[in-house]
């Protein structure tokens, strides 16, 4: 079918005449003057260097890792559930970490400084446990997806009961977290969260038959030698934990996993050789350039880093809905 999607794809393509490795190389490019300008740019200009890697850089490193991971996960629940509306948020388990977040807030539990994350990714861990239950009772898909979403509602209420009872001062701060915010980190743990993401990546990529396989559904891709049961067991742990993994230390950002996906496959297709690179590429992109300009607007108190990527996401939601770009493509 000749929507909108395939001839804005195929004019970009035909006008751009780039191969897919110059689209990467362009990709990496533009990233690494990202960085450089999110390094020497901020809301203060005359910091020494030294200041400028102990307060940006890990910033730098957990926008690439968490901005890489979550738009990885939403281009394969997307896949997953053949659904063109689906993020990272959607099985509630960011709803399971942000509930482990205010928990660890609420009764005020430290643990060497990782209480908030390690709260965190245990609270989505334990949401991601009853899906992964339900797809080895062969529940259908749309069926785990439901569960999904009743989870997050359930999450949702834990997460307003906590607030509602919190201190001011607590509450102001588990607020800021929840939208999403990427200062919280020193320059180890950013590294430490960049290597866990990388494995995930590996893990990711080594597989995409596997979610090529899935474009096709059930029947299809039973006819291709793979097992759908398994393979979507494997599919929602794996995206679970990743989830949990970039929650936990960033809070709930928005809008990157939902549109990065779109995007990607508006240029190169849905082959996951292709796009599996390119999510993290351009997920990372998005959140390190957000992040960016959270630093250098002029306001008193610096804003969450979801409030810009929710600036940008929902006005690109809703071109896509209007041109029809957001229709499930298999081509």
């Amino acid at each position: 079918m000749d929507t909108w999607f395939n001839r804005f794809r195929k004019k970009v393509m035909e006008k751009l005449k780039y191969s897919y490795f110059q689209i990467l190389f362009f990709t990496f490019l533009i990233l690494f003057a990202g960085c450089f300008l999110a390094l020497y740019y901020g809301t203060v200009s005359s910091l020494s260097l030294d200041w400028k890697i102990q307060l940006r850089l890990p910033r730098i490193i957990l926008g690439i890792s968490v901005g890489g991971s979550l738009a990885l996960s939403g281009g394969i629940l997307q896949v997953l559930f053949r659904n063109p509306i689906c993020e990272p948020y959607t099985l509630g388990i960011a709803s399971g970490a942000a509930l482990g977040a205010v928990f660890s807030s609420f009764f005020q539990i430290y643990f060497f400084g990782f209480s908030l994350p390690l709260f965190s990714f245990i609270g989505a861990t334990l949401f991601a446990f009853p899906l992964g239950i339900l797809n080895q009772k062969f529940i259908s898909s749309h069926g785990i997806l439901i569960v999904g979403v009743m989870l997050g509602f359930f999450g949702a209420s834990g997460v307003s009961l906590g607030l509602a009872l919190s201190p001011s001062g607590e509450l102001q701060q588990s607020l800021y977290w929840l939208l999403g915010t990427l200062s919280k980190v020193n320059l180890n743990t950013a590294m430490i969260h960049l290597g866990g993401s990388f494995i995930f990546w590996i893990l990711v990529y080594r597989k995409f038959n596997s979610l090529d396989a899935a474009l096709l559904g059930d029947a299809g891709a039973r006819s291709l030698g793979f097992d759908p049961i398994s393979e979507r067991r494997y599919w929602i742990i794996l995206t679970s934990l990743l989830v949990a993994w970039s929650v936990s230390f960033s809070g709930m950002i928005g809008f990157v996993g939902l549109m990065v996906p779109h995007l990607v496959r508006l240029i190169v297709g849905s082959f996951h050789r292709k796009t599996v690179p390119l999510f993290i590429l351009w997920g990372a992109l998005s959140l390190v350039f957000s992040d960016l300009i959270v630093r250098i607007l002029p306001v008193q108190q610096e804003l969450p880093v979801g409030v810009i990527t929710a600036l940008w996401g929902v006005p690109l939601f809703v071109s896509f809905i209007i041109k029809g770009g957001m229709k499930w493509n298999l081509s």
